[in-house]
């Protein structure tokens, strides 16, 4: 079953999601000089925040104004929180939320969206390894040191 965990919460708890939309990368904003000849020179690049819209809807059963007030607790927040998501479990994105939240009940069933902003617009590594003297030669690869102590 596919899982959301934002913050400590799981949103999947409440929501099963229709669409996330995660992308393939986030736009590049480039600095460009026109060339005298050909082309043009890239004077600077940058990534660009992501936006990650995601639709849902309502677990069927439970409380549609409970699951409300909820989700407006646990996503309507001006701090940012790890995203993660379980088929990608290697990997989370630092999100807080943009724009508004849609939800729209009929006091039985109830569906909406949102969509959360990644403002370094990549995901992070849950496993992170560390080369050094210290632990060189084993699985996170080797230092070798030249004669010229580089």
């Amino acid at each position: 079953m596919f899982k959301v965990k934002y913050g400590d919460d799981y949103l999947t708890d409440y929501v099963r999601f229709i669409k996330v939309n995660r992308g393939v990368a986030s736009e590049s904003e480039l600095l460009l000089e026109e060339n005298s000849g050909d082309g043009t020179n890239v004077l600077k690049s940058r990534r660009k925040a992501k936006e990650i819209p995601m639709t849902f809807h309502v677990i069927d059963g439970l409380d549609v104004n409970v699951v409300r007030e909820k989700l407006g607790s646990i996503i309507s927040t001006n701090v940012i929180k790890q995203l993660t998501f379980s088929d990608t479990p290697n990997i989370y994105y630092e999100a807080t939320l943009t724009g508004a939240i849609e939800y729209t009940d009929d006091g039985f069933f109830a569906d909406g969206g949102f969509t959360l902003l990644v403002p370094k617009g990549y995901a992070e590594s849950v496993d992170t390894k560390v080369l050094n003297n210290d632990n060189s030669g084993g699985e996170n690869g080797t230092i070798i040191n030249n004669a010229d102590h580089s």
